[in-house]
């Protein structure tokens, strides 16, 4: 959402890079800014500047969106790949609550990322990898209450199964950069989802 109450949404056509901004007073659609890189399949988040944040498709290139003046700009590089090169997934973010934000990357890496509070790049650095030979393709991920993230999790997808099962779930532990391993909300450790 826009700081005017708008909404920038991707679109998966064309170059995909183009962008639309709906007008919720209006219901009606407008062009929106384009990106600088690929958008399909990314994350974004809304960080506390009111800028949005992804990573380019199967790239290690972030960019931002800067309200002021409605355009996407390179921000900084990712110093992990969170897109897998079989079917160019990626995880889920998360906002975190002083204000960096979690990635989670397909093949198990993870990166946070600091902003600058301003127009200028922010900076990226290594999270920790998910544990047990965990992935994340195109899976979600939940800021709680508490301050942690909950992930699911299957195992790291290869050529011919991008999405293996079973999955599991963990807790992200921003302050400690600790995972601890959840049970299923079916029982037992995983689900054969």
């Amino acid at each position: 959402i826009m700081p005017d109450g708008r909404v920038l949404q991707a679109l998966v056509s064309g170059n995909l890079r183009g962008t639309k901004i709906w007008d919720p007073a209006t219901n009606i659609f407008s062009t929106g800014p384009t990106c600088v890189g690929i958008h399909n399949e990314s994350t974004w988040i809304k960080l506390a500047d009111e800028s949005i944040l992804m990573v380019d498709r199967g790239a290690q290139t972030s960019e931002r969106w800067i309200a002021a003046t409605n355009t996407w700009v390179a921000d900084a590089n990712v110093p992990v790949a969170l897109y897998d090169p079989f079917g160019l997934e990626t995880g889920g973010a998360a906002l975190l609550p002083d204000g960096r934000s979690f990635w989670v990357g397909s093949l198990g890496t993870t990166a946070l990322y600091t902003p600058s509070g301003t127009a200028a790049p922010g900076s990226w650095a290594a999270g920790p990898s998910l544990p047990d030979n965990q992935g994340q393709p195109d899976a979600p991920v939940a800021m709680m209450v508490n301050g942690k993230v909950l992930l699911v999790t299957s195992p790291v997808p290869v050529s011919g199964n991008v999405f293996p099962s079973p999955t599991s779930f963990y807790e992200f532990n921003p302050a400690t950069l600790a995972y601890t391993r959840l049970n299923a909300p079916t029982g037992g450790l995983t689900a054969n989802d």
